[in-house]
């Protein structure tokens, strides 16, 4: 299945050797239940010198998606529910829950160099389950976080450091119930790109 729409916006004017615009907007809105909606959260800029292609930091925020209104039937169902005493959940997601946060920035040049950042913060491994594989029937609770920066040389030559974290997080199956199959606590990765790395 389809995994994510995508909604993008930019503006932006040129003559022919240079071009510098603006993202307007950009948002990710994944297919499924319980997935934060992705959007930017303000606009940045972009531009081209005819040698080298720069974005500014450029930041996706995560949102709850709105659910649908409820009919009458439904109103009347939760009115039934509270007088009876009992609690109806409406939200599916813990309140708890904070906001995903995934910053970029960098530049690329026409050579093939390559340079820039990134930032991670609580971004939903169920989410990331969602748009790597769609029609899985695995679920993954936990939350991913991290930074670095990166640096590639026209030549391959790659630098940097990029650090990836995660406190604890479960995987579940279709047939394991409650049970998760696998489940880790401190999960935390650090990969030094020295200038022997090259990629092609």
């Amino acid at each position: 299945g389809t995994p994510a729409s995508i909604n993008l916006a930019v503006k932006g004017s040129g003559d022919g050797t240079a071009w510098k615009g603006q993202l307007e907007s950009l948002g990710l809105v994944p297919k499924g239940r319980n997935l934060p909606m992705l959007g930017l959260l303000r606009p940045t800029t972009m531009d081209w010198d005819g040698r080298r292609f720069a974005l500014d930091q450029s930041c996706l925020i995560g949102s709850r998606q709105e659910r649908r209104r409820k009919s009458p039937d439904d109103q009347q169902e939760i009115a039934a529910s509270s007088v009876a005493g009992n609690k109806t959940d409406t939200n599916e997601t813990d309140t708890k829950e904070l906001p995903a946060r995934l910053c970029l920035d960098g530049d690329y040049g026409k050579d093939g160099s390559l340079a820039g950042h990134y930032q991670i913060e609580h971004l939903p491994l169920r989410l990331l389950l969602r748009l790597a594989s769609p029609d899985s029937l695995a679920r993954l609770q936990g939350e991913l976080s991290g930074a670095g920066e990166f640096n590639k040389l026209a030549a391959g030559q790659l630098s940097g450091q990029a650090r990836l974290q995660s406190s604890e997080g479960r995987l579940f199956f279709g047939d394991t119930g409650n049970q998760p199959a696998l489940s880790y606590k401190g999960f935390n990765v650090t990969a030094n790109l020295g200038a022997t790395s090259t990629v092609v």
